[in-house]
């Protein structure tokens, strides 16, 4: 959030949130590919083959599997990172405007008081943009693997990483039965 708050005006800062947002978009996205990839379902089969995109893929010998995987998380990558980069981008605009335009509210009374205040301002627009950044990047990773991740658990985990330490999704240990149910809510 720093680098926002610094930014000389909202069009730096919007650069800035849609370049970090982006990234890590992108990042989640080709880590869920990965993990779907590696974690095997009850049967010792990839949980990948389970997903839509996986089967239209090699079907028919079209990709071998280490193909079909690169292509899901490059198309993951794509449009999470794209999702939650605009996100970012209006955020981070959002954020500058609202933390200098507060400046001299923020700033006023003694050291506790200018630090509670300027925390909790932080805390409320980061935590709400981080949801809304959950949201985008999951229903990305939906779109380009068929997942059908829950968008609101995505949110909720957002949404604490954000209020919490300014940014940072967490990422959910997945209970017994399906990995895949586990990540798709189900």
């Amino acid at each position: 959030m720093a680098p926002i708050v610094a930014a000389p005006g909202p069009r730096a800062a919007a650069i800035f949130g849609g370049l970090m947002a982006g990234g890590e978009g992108a990042d989640n996205a080709r880590q869920f590919v990965e993990d779907a990839a590696k974690t095997l379902d009850e049967s010792g089969r990839p949980e990948i083959e389970k997903l839509p995109v996986y089967r239209d893929l090699t079907a028919d010998g079209a990709m071998n599997h280490a193909e079909a995987v690169e292509e899901i998380a490059r198309r993951a990558e794509n449009n999470a990172g794209f999702r939650q980069g605009l996100i970012g981008s209006i955020g981070g605009a959002a954020t500058n405007r609202i933390m200098r335009g507060a400046e001299g509210w923020l700033g006023q009374g003694g050291r506790l008081t200018r630090a509670a205040k300027k925390a909790a301002a932080g805390s409320i627009e980061e935590g709400s943009q981080e949801a809304v950044e959950g949201i985008a990047s999951t229903s990305g990773i939906n779109d380009a693997t068929g997942a059908g991740l829950d968008v609101m658990v995505a949110e909720q985990d957002f949404a604490l990483g954000g209020a919490l330490i300014g940014g940072g999704a967490t990422v959910e240990a997945a209970p017994a039965g399906s990995w895949l149910e586990a990540h798709a809510g189900g």
